[in-house]
Parts: C-alpha cells; sequence; structure tokens
C-alpha cells in the first residue's frame, strides 16, 4: 500500500510540473510578439549605451 501511494504522489507531483511548464510555454508562444519588443528595446538600450 505504501508503494501505491507513494506511485500516486510522485504521478500528481510529476503531472502538476508538467501542466506548469507547458503553461509557460504556451504563454510564451502566444507572447511572441512581446517578445520581440522586449528584445528591440534591449537591442536599442545597447545601442544608446554604446
Amino acid at each position: 500500500m505504501l508503494i501505491i501511494k507513494e506511485l500516486i504522489i510522485i504521478v500528481s507531483v510529476m503531472w502538476t510540473v508538467l501542466s506548469v511548464f507547458f503553461g509557460l510555454f504556451w504563454c510564451a508562444l502566444n507572447n511572441d510578439k512581446i517578445i520581440n519588443f522586449l528584445r528591440k528595446r534591449m537591442t536599442m538600450d545597447k545601442k544608446t549605451s554604446i
């Protein structure tokens, strides 16, 4: 019985980790425009600093 409980805990933890990871990955894919905007801002800041 203890082994089954441990397996359930491990599976639930892995499921939560995977769901969070895929959620962040999906947000990153959807926010491609924001990422490009931030990259432009960073490159512009570097150019102005130089």
